[in-house]
């Protein structure tokens, strides 16, 4: 049997991987961009993090890694509470802020 894109649970029913994965999403990628946009524009100048795109890339991915995951189905309205969505933001500032340091100490751009 070939590899496929669906997989059939019971008959009739077909899980295609390629459209789950355009509909799910873990908010963490939002919040994660939302607050390292924030960093950028609010720090004082000069920055002193390279914001190349690898150390940027690196940034937000060791950022969700450390963080909780939070999927959602894109096109549903789901509604958090203002405390959650604070919560979430400082543990991704916290987790943000650890992944500067790491990614600071040992760049991948050069």
């Amino acid at each position: 049997m070939g590899k496929t894109d669906s997989s059939t649970f019971k008959e009739g029913f077909k899980l295609d991987k390629k459209e789950i994965l355009s509909l799910i999403m873990d908010e963490n990628v939002h919040y994660v961009l939302k607050e390292f946009s924030r960093y950028v524009e609010d720090y004082p100048s000069p920055i002193d993090f390279c914001l190349c795109s690898n150390c940027v890339l690196d940034v937000i991915a060791l950022t969700l890694n450390s963080s909780p995951s939070h999927y959602r189905c894109l096109g549903r309205h789901a509604h958090r509470e203002m405390e959650e969505v604070q919560r979430i933001c400082h543990d991704v500032r916290v987790a943000m802020k650890k992944a500067i340091v790491l990614v600071k100490k040992r760049p991948h751009h050069g």
